[in-house]
């Protein structure tokens, strides 16, 4: 996967993502119709890990043909710049640091509790880590897409002003996306943790709540670390986690110790909170060029738009029966529907609305045009 990974990257310079996430879609697709035949075979896991490793080569020939015939790749293997290399070494460097890191971080927690509470507490943090890695995903999925712009602006024109704008713009569509994903769980989080994986993991409710609401921060904020990047000044981020682990871990052992699962969360949460809450932004705002200020300011701008979904929320919590299956889905999506029309109205700006509204009169414009 190693070579692979260039012609991927290329594809995403060139911001092809249609043919990138298309592909991707029908090898999850085609993965479990290849899969199952082969363990009902009795393969089992060697058949498993064969069937993975043919498609992902099947993807990487394909990413490689791609960028051959459509996007006229070209290698050069003379003129060695070693100056180049030196600068891209110093660079990757710390970005390696920081996934270590950020690695190390999300896993102290478990050891800490494998350490003084046991294996039943570790599972029971085990799934509201599971959780939290669903919700630091969704952020990523809209970040990354503008990653070759960032860089593009960075180089051409470097202008603080036009990069806030885009920050913000970003921020703003992630706000709303995150911010039904985690409102949604204060209301029907513990009904649907008791659904999935049963009462006895009653308590992974409010540890995943501990991590998700503190994080939301630095999610919002996922394009900033590409205009770090892109301004090579992702050292300072480095060498800050490396102290937020620290910090992490000097505050998540006596909670851990005292108050089990919650309180190794709650260590994690303060961490989050001082690091990319506090320090991070100060950062963004006086070194890195951004106006923190314009941003949060229009964050705050979408309070109004939660009075309404946050007041049905709680009459559904504490007039309705969850815990039923029935309930809980007609409940659910009568609170994203309620969400979405509050935001469309107070909260969400004429850009934010086209984003959605255009897509759609596409669709419906075809649909007349089909049934004529």
């Amino acid at each position: 996967s190693f070579p692979a990974s260039v012609f991927n990257s290329y594809i995403t310079a060139n911001e092809e993502y249609i043919f990138q996430k298309l592909l991707q879609m029908v090898k999850v697709v085609i993965n479990p119709f290849v899969m199952l035949p082969v363990l009902l075979m009795g393969y089992k896991s060697i058949g498993m890990v064969v069937v993975t490793t043919i498609l992902n080569i099947t993807v990487e020939i394909a990413n490689t043909v791609f960028c051959f015939k459509k996007l006229k790749i070209k290698f050069s293997f003379h003129q060695f710049d070693l100056a180049l290399m030196k600068e891209m070494a110093m660079f990757s460097s710390y970005i390696f640091l920081n996934m270590i890191i950020d690695q190390i971080n999300w896993s102290i927690d478990k050891f800490i509790l494998g350490r003084f509470r046991g294996t039943v507490a570790v599972a029971i943090y085990g799934l509201a880590a599971q959780l939290n890695s669903y919700y630091l995903s969704l952020s990523t999925a809209i970040s990354n897409v503008f990653i070759p712009r960032v860089n593009r602006m960075v180089a051409t024109k470097n202008d603080n002003i036009e990069l806030t704008n885009l920050f913000t713009r970003v921020g703003r569509i992630q706000f709303v996306l995150l911010s039904l994903i985690c409102s949604g769980f204060i209301f029907f989080g513990q009904p649907f943790i008791s659904m999935w994986a049963g009462k006895n993991y009653k308590e992974a409710y409010p540890i995943a709540l501990l991590l998700i609401i503190p994080v939301t921060i630095p999610l919002i904020q996922n394009l900033g670390i590409e205009i770090q990047k892109a301004k090579n000044m992702h050292r300072f981020r480095s060498w800050l986690y490396f102290f937020i682990a620290i910090g992490n871990l000097l505050i998540s052992i006596p909670l851990a110790r005292v108050y089990g699962g919650v309180g190794a969360a709650a260590g994690t949460a303060l961490s989050l909170l001082i690091g990319n809450g506090l320090i991070m932004n100060w950062y963004y705002h006086n070194k890195v060029g951004l106006d923190m200020r314009y941003f949060w300011k229009e964050i705050s701008k979408f309070a109004k738009a939660f009075l309404l979904p946050i007041a049905v929320g709680i009459v559904m919590y504490l007039s309705i029966d969850l815990n039923r299956i029935t309930a809980f889905l007609i409940c659910g999506v009568i609170y994203v529907t309620v969400f979405f029309v509050s935001m469309w109205f107070f909260g969400m700006n004429q850009y934010e609305k086209d984003l959605i509204g255009r897509p759609l009169s596409r669709v419906a414009r075809k649909v007349l045009v089909s049934k004529r």
